[in-house]
């Protein structure tokens, strides 16, 4: 009983942090979202996003974000960043390290507009 309950919480506050993700999109004319470790560790609530977490957090925003990318630190299974898009993303732009900054750039080169999540936008946040 204790893990239907676990995983209910999780459902919703999933499902909230993929409608409050929608409405930035539709108000800064974007596709997708990048989520940093950081800032989805203040939504989520949790430091450690690994396995069953991360599968129901992908699950649970499926239905909003089609497109999902996760990127790990070099050599580890620690989330770094998390793509999520309502289009695809274009070939290859995963592949290497760089920073979000740099790959939401050349995402936006084949036309899709990704933007950085930030929980207290600043004017330059979101372009």
């Amino acid at each position: 009983m204790e893990q239907i309950d676990l995983r209910e919480g999780a459902r919703r506050q999933h499902r909230t942090v993929a409608l409050f993700a929608l409405i930035q999109c539709w108000i800064h004319g974007l596709e997708g979202i990048c989520f940093q470790r950081d800032h989805l560790e203040r939504l989520v609530g949790i430091e450690r996003f690994r396995g069953t977490r991360m599968d129901w957090l992908r699950r649970d925003l499926k239905d909003a974000f089609s497109y999902q990318q996760l990127l790990v630190f070099g050599g580890t299974s620690k989330l770094a960043s998390y793509y999520v898009s309502r289009l695809e993303f274009p070939a290859n732009v995963f592949d290497g390290t760089m920073q979000d900054e740099e790959r939401i750039q050349k995402i936006a080169d084949v036309g899709v507009k990704i933007g950085i999540f930030n929980l207290w936008p600043t004017p330059h946040t979101w372009e």
